[in-house]
């Protein structure tokens, strides 16, 4: 009796665990295509980009005929920038720095080349809290920052996160 009743807590357990492995597995990223040269997508599209393939980032776009996937080897340079979203006067700006932070937009420039040999870019705004995945990510997945990968397309220093 004490041998099943340990036996149902083990399988409990085993099942519990490979359900909360697949929680925490890795999910579309919220996105906006900003601008860029993929004639496909319109500018200010929303979507999500797509991180779970191991040899390519994928842009699904609302619309059915928004999607743009980009290869990692394919990726000769990107960037991770932050840009404010109002831009004010010095004091303006210091008078509304003393009631709340300035808003600020996440932006990432991937310059990729296409499947006919074309220089591309493409601009994805995201939020505040993605680059913390999206630049890891892509300076393991990309052969751009083979030398330095952690002076490499951008900072994640905590203050950026504003």
């Amino acid at each position: 009796m004490k041998n099943l009743l340990r036996n149902r807590q083990i399988v409990l357990i085993v099942l519990a665990l490979c359900f909360s492995a697949s929680a925490f597995a890795a999910s579309p990223i919220p996105a906006v295509y900003d601008r860029g040269s993929a004639g496909s997508i319109r500018a200010g599209a929303a979507g999500t980009l797509d991180v779970t393939s191991p040899t390519e980032l994928v842009f699904h776009g609302t619309a059915y005929a928004d999607k743009l996937a980009i290869p990692y080897k394919s990726i000769d340079t990107f960037d991770y920038r932050r840009q404010v979203v109002h831009h004010l006067g010095v004091l303006p700006a210091i008078v509304v720095a003393l009631f709340m932070p300035r808003l600020r937009n996440h932006y990432f420039t991937i310059n990729y080349t296409d499947a006919s040999n074309q220089k591309q870019v493409a601009v994805f705004e995201v939020s505040r809290q993605e680059p913390r995945l999206l630049l890891p990510l892509l300076r393991e997945r990309t052969d751009v920052c083979k030398s330095n990968r952690y002076d490499c397309g951008g900072s994640l220093n905590s203050h950026l996160f504003e």
